[in-house]
Formats: structure tokens, C-alpha cells, sequence
């Protein structure tokens, strides 16, 4: 009897996380000194941020070109949200 191993590439996301690591962690960290989460007045420019972010990202996940090499990209729209 033998033992087959089956070894699969990392997910799409999981690349991507990785591939971008260090430039998310200084994202976060400067964001986290303008401290969002001091009060309601930081909390409430965060979102205001965070909300235009994500309207200007949005049209992308619409593109076709761009749905072809991931087709589910609609789905990881966050504006919705």
C-alpha cells in the first residue's frame, strides 16, 4: 500500500496576505497613531476614511478584465457592507 501526498498551491488570499505583509503592517501602524478608536470624533473620521476607500476602490471589482482572473471578485466588494 502506498501513501499518496497531496500537496495544493495557497489560496489567492493567502498569497496575497503574504505578498503584502510589511506594507500592511505600516499601514496599520499609521493608522493606529491617529488613534481611531480614542473617541467618537476619531472613530467617525476612521469610518469617513475607511468609507471613501472602499467607494473609490469599488468600480474595480467590477471589471471584466480583472474578473477574469478571479471570477468571483464581485463577492469581495466591501462598500456594501
Amino acid at each position: 500500500m502506498t501513501q499518496t501526498e497531496t500537496t495544493t498551491a495557497p489560496a489567492l488570499s493567502d498569497r496575497l496576505k503574504q505578498a503584502t505583509r510589511s506594507t500592511h503592517e505600516v499601514l496599520d501602524s499609521s493608522i493606529m497613531q491617529l488613534e481611531p478608536f480614542r473617541d467618537v470624533a476619531n472613530y467617525t473620521t476612521f469610518l469617513r476614511i475607511q468609507h471613501a476607500l472602499h467607494a473609490d476602490v469599488a468600480p474595480l471589482y467590477e471589471r471584466a478584465d480583472l474578473q477574469a482572473l478571479i471570477p468571483d471578485l464581485p463577492e469581495f466588494c466591501r462598500l456594501p457592507a
